[in-house]
């Protein structure tokens, strides 16, 4: 009988090594995803191919999250620091907790009607105490990591002002003084 465990357990561990990623994430049971979270924290108006877009990069700066990295002196300070663990470690956990908060209101997270959802994200934003947007995601939770991610960036700044602002880009000195150009 324990013999036959191992083997069990030594197939399913080879064959997850075996199977391509996107295999795998299809393999894992549907639950509650950065996307759905992103659909009810995002305003609607960016539509769900920018939103989709958003949270793809937002995946794609989490895979790439260097933690321990040096993020430099902090203006006055002397001394250095260092990033922390991935915001990324808990949301696992939270994503599960959404999903056990939509059960109780009897159905998938996804399927759920929008008002039902942004209720379940409101309760478990009072629940980790999340009373604002970090400058930067954190891990306190994966919907202010969400909102965090898009408002704090280049184009969340554009959208909330309809201006072309590109906080990141350089406009030069020839057109610092003028006024950014309207998005619409």
């Amino acid at each position: 009988m324990l013999r036959r465990t191992f083997f069990k357990t030594l197939v399913s561990n080879v064959v997850l090594l075996l199977v391509p990623k996107w295999g795998r994430s299809q393999m894992a049971p549907a639950g509650a995803s950065l996307q759905d979270v992103a659909v009810v924290v995002l305003p609607a108006s960016l539509g769900p191919q920018r939103i989709a877009t958003i949270v793809a990069d937002y995946e794609r700066w989490l895979s790439a999250y260097p933690a321990g990295a040096d993020a430099g002196y902090g203006y006055g300070d002397t001394k250095l620091s260092v990033l922390g663990p991935s915001p990324s470690r808990h949301y696992a956990e939270q994503l599960k907790a959404l999903d056990t908060a939509a059960e109780a209101q009897g159905g998938k997270f996804s399927s759920l009607s929008l008002d039902v959802r942004r209720a379940i994200i409101q309760a478990a934003l009072v629940e980790a105490a999340a009373v604002a947007i970090p400058m930067r995601p954190n891990g306190k939770h994966v919907a202010t990591d969400v909102m965090s991610y898009f408002y704090h960036s280049s184009d969340g700044m554009d959208f909330c002002y309809n201006l072309a602002i590109r906080e990141s880009d350089c406009r030069g000195l020839s057109s610092s003084g003028k006024r950014p150009a309207p998005l619409s």
